[in-house]
This record gives C-alpha cells, structure tokens and sequence, in this order.
C-alpha cells in the first residue's frame, strides 16, 4: 500500500481541527473514504493535538543534551 501524501494529510488534519470536535467523525469518514490507515492516523493526531500534554515539555536542544558527539 502506498505511503500517503504528506500533504494531503496535513490539509485534512488542519480542516479536521478547525472543526468542532462533534463534526470531526463525519468530516473523516467523509473525507477518508474506506482508507482506515489514513482515518485512524489523523484521528490520533487529532486526539495528540486537543492532549495538554502534547509537546508542554520542550525537547532537547544538542546544548541540553551534551556535546558526546562533538
């Protein structure tokens, strides 16, 4: 099966969010037709992107991390 666009994902993951949360299901049932791969990787970066959580913690910068590989 073919990788798809990235493009396309970010598209529908931008027009899914701007949604309210109550019309997101239709949207990508809609939208995604009978790809269930692409259905079901935009509904977990919809659920990542409403999580507080999500990136609350910056990551590493290399001057964070330590200069081994220098």
């Amino acid at each position: 099966m073919p990788e798809a666009d990235p493009r396309r994902i970010r598209s529908l993951f931008d027009q899914a969010l701007a949604l309210p949360k109550a019309a997101r299901h239709s949207f990508l049932a809609t939208r995604c037709g009978g790809d269930a791969g692409l259905r079901q990787r935009l509904q977990a970066m919809l659920e990542a992107a409403e999580d507080p959580r999500f990136l609350a913690t910056p990551t590493k910068g290399d001057h964070e991390i330590g200069r081994a590989h220098v």
